[in-house]
């Protein structure tokens, strides 16, 4: 599934999703439905042309295309490289989603809130290369997720805790 749209000449790029398996517990429940909502920006920005990320995991590149990119002299990245490769390779065109559960590629979740806040750490060190574009779209998600929460709050105050 993943290498399928290879076969058209134009594509150099595949995104995938790579979901976390489930364990019962809530950090679990909140690392997976924190990386639906990553995966539903990154795919859903990279149909729209404006690919700004991938998930290494599952992540394909054609392989003139990966050498080139390796090979270049002014490389950036310490940690986020798959994030570097498709801000180097990718344009409004070479880019293809592949979303069909045949292609998710599955992992384990960080098991300690430690941890994860670690691996969260280096996936934000690595936006410092993204575009201003793509840092925008990126962005807009938690930005306005964060205006809705602050919203809901006052109309639930204001319904509430102020008799009305």
């Amino acid at each position: 599934r993943m290498t399928a749209p290879f076969q058209n000449q134009e594509i150099d790029l595949v995104l995938g999703y790579g979901p976390y398996r489930a364990d019962g517990s809530g950090l679990n429940a909140f690392i997976r439905l924190e990386t639906l909502a990553t995966a539903s920006l990154y795919l859903g920005a990279a149909r729209m042309g404006l690919a700004y990320m991938g998930v290494g995991r599952n992540l394909a590149v054609r392989k003139d295309k990966l050498i080139q990119v390796l090979e270049s002299a002014n490389w950036k990245s310490k940690g986020g490289d798959d994030d570097e490769i498709v801000q180097r390779i990718a344009t409004n065109k070479n880019v293809e989603t592949v979303s069909h559960p045949d292609s998710f590629s599955w992992s384990e979740a960080k098991k300690t809130l430690s941890s994860y806040l670690i691996q969260k750490r280096r996936h934000i060190e690595a936006s410092e290369f993204y575009s201003l574009k793509a840092k925008v779209i990126a962005g807009l998600f938690p930005i306005s997720k964060i205006a809705l929460d602050i919203s809901l709050l006052i109309v639930f105050l204001m319904g509430y805790g102020f008799g009305y």
